[in-house]
């Protein structure tokens, strides 16, 4: 099918789809048309040059004869996708302009979305944000690389997204005030469970109302979750192999194309989860485990027993550096009984023991030391990266254990309380660290800060967020993430909120997430990922992330 279309500036316009409809291209010969701005509206009146001939400026310094458009949308998802900008003679563009059908805003591809091949003559746009099912036009303006010629403008070239798949996250949006919102992208990942068994699951972003305008799933990744960005821009991110059981680091760029992946194989970490950190010199920062047989325990009982470590491994999947916590923690300090539950099953067969669920591990580069979550230990800590040393433990002694009681526990003090089966660390500049605390003992949920004086060993609340609309108290019963953002407000993932607290059923629980004022306690951002009611899948949210712009670099 041939679609012909007439630019009154510029003849010889041909657009069409290809034979599959997923490819739109659009050939332009162009002609010098006068200086352009950036949504493709020249500032002067339209003139009629359908009848003209084409340009005689050939062999002209600064002149080229044609521009050609062709755009294909990613393969794991219909929001975004690859405008190719092809010239006949070496050219820089000047603008990419993304202009919605209709009254909302056009937009400029920033810089960092263009790729130029070394010879000038072609070049790669990626093209975000676009939102289903709707009409969109994209136009280049390109200036060629030598002489004084003027920028050229190609005819616009059309495409309509698809709608989301069938199967998508069901984003339930309640509101936002995005004057007072930190302005960007919310980030996140999805996961649909049905009692312990995931399917698929799908990285998304969301602008400020809620709506999603970037996704990433892929048949060749399942359970994608803690999404981060790197330096280079691309996203790293935890998945599983289709065995369900062995994880993985992936890394892609923004139209979801594979750039590295490390395996169980690749790398020899096992159980790789909780957390992805890049360490500034682009090693990769996580959580693997270990298992030992490991008697003495009450009864004369031997067990085998899961023990996380802390690895950081390079882009080449070598281990760069190890600290294995079964020997800097005590093995018999066992404050929780889900020591007994069975998450590491899959991995190192029935009756393994969970003992430290270690959940978050992050860097903190002012002292070259990590902080650690261990949601069974009910611990957040500071280890030094060099000795493995403990620095401070934020959590109490427990009759369990002799060995921790010369761990240097910080003392609270004020009518603050510690966490519970917590998650996601956050040291923040002034030094406080911000915490999700599930708080299962207490089946109340919340984002908490503490200010820490490590010269006095105390450690103080000084800021708590529970949601205040819930009755009874809203409770995730696993997960969840509280990240403070640039302008201060924080944003706060109840990633598995269950309906009916004081029973523990699982069933139909989902990931409510706000973004709150920490100086009133205002919501001014709010979503669930929910399904309707009556619908027992549980819709998980792991870890949610606020970025500037789709675009790195961008603000």
């Amino acid at each position: 099918m041939m679609l012909i279309a007439q630019n009154p500036r510029i003849p010889n316009n041909r657009l069409h789809w290809g034979r599959d409809r997923t490819l739109a291209v659009a050939v332009v010969t162009a002609l010098a048309i006068g200086p352009t701005v950036a949504c493709g509206d020249s500032g002067g009146e339209e003139t009629d040059t359908s009848g003209e001939s084409e340009s005689d400026s050939e062999g002209e310094p600064g002149v080229f004869e044609s521009i050609e458009l062709a755009y294909a949308p990613s393969e794991t998802s219909v929001l975004s996708g690859a405008l190719t900008v092809q010239t006949d003679e070496p050219t820089s563009l000047v603008s990419v302009v993304v202009a919605p059908d209709g009254d909302g805003p056009a937009w400029e591809v920033p810089a960092s979305g263009i790729a130029s091949a070394e010879d000038g003559r072609s070049h790669e746009v990626m093209i975000l944000g676009l939102k289903p099912a709707r009409g969109y036009s994209f136009t280049v303006t390109a200036r060629h690389d030598e002489g004084e010629g003027q920028p050229e403008r190609s005819a616009d070239l059309p495409f309509t997204t698809a709608p989301l798949p069938e199967v998508f996250p069901p984003v339930q949006f309640h509101g936002s005030d995005p004057a007072r919102m930190q302005p960007g992208i919310t980030f996140l990942d999805s996961t649909s469970r049905e009692g312990f068994t995931s399917t698929g699951g799908y990285l998304l972003a969301l602008d400020e109302l809620g709506e999603v305008v970037w996704y990433y799933t892929a048949p060749t990744v399942q359970q994608p979750c803690d999404i981060r960005r790197l330096q280079n821009g691309n996203l790293l991110f935890l998945g599983s192999e289709d065995n369900g059981v062995d994880t993985m680091a992936v890394e892609i760029d923004m139209l979801g194309r594979e750039l590295g992946r490390w395996t169980r194989e690749q790398t020899g970490v096992i159980g790789m989860h909780g957390d992805l950190f890049e360490m500034p010199s682009g090693d990769i920062l996580t959580v693997g485990v270990e298992l030992r047989q490991i008697g003495g325990y009450a009864n004369d009982a031997v067990y085998d027993v899961a023990g996380e470590n802390i690895i950081e491994f390079s882009r080449d999947g070598a281990i760069t550096r190890e600290t294995k916590l079964l020997d800097v923690l005590d093995p018999y300090r066992i404050p929780s009984q889900d020591f007994h539950n069975g998450f590491y099953n899959g991995l190192f067969g029935q009756m393994t023991k969970d003992w430290a669920h270690v959940n978050a591990v992050i860097y903190d580069a002012s002292d070259d030391s990590y902080v650690v979550s261990s949601r069974h230990q009910d611990m957040v800590f500071k280890l030094d990266r060099q000795s493995g040393a403990l620095v401070w433990v934020i959590g109490q002694p427990h009759s369990s254990s002799d060995a921790d009681d010369s761990w240097p526990f910080l003392e609270m003090i004020g009518d603050g309380t510690f966490p519970n089966h917590q998650h996601s660390p956050q040291m923040l500049p002034s030094g406080n660290v911000m915490i999700f605390d599930n708080n299962n003992k207490g089946r109340r949920s919340r984002a908490v800060e503490y200010a820490l004086d490590l010269d006095a060993m105390t450690v103080e609340q000084v800021w708590e967020f529970t949601d205040p609309d819930y009755d009874p108290e809203i409770f995730s019963i696993f997960i969840g993430d509280a990240d403070v953002q640039a302008n201060g407000n924080v944003l706060v993932d109840f990633g598995a909120t269950l309906l009916e607290p004081a029973t523990l059923d699982t069933r139909g629980s989902y990931a409510h997430i706000v973004e709150v004022d920490r100086a009133t306690g205002d919501k001014v951002f709010e979503l669930d990922i929910r399904g309707e009611e009556g619908d027992d899948k549980q819709r998980l949210v792991y870890r949610a992330d606020r970025q500037p712009s789709l675009y790195a670099g961008a603000e």
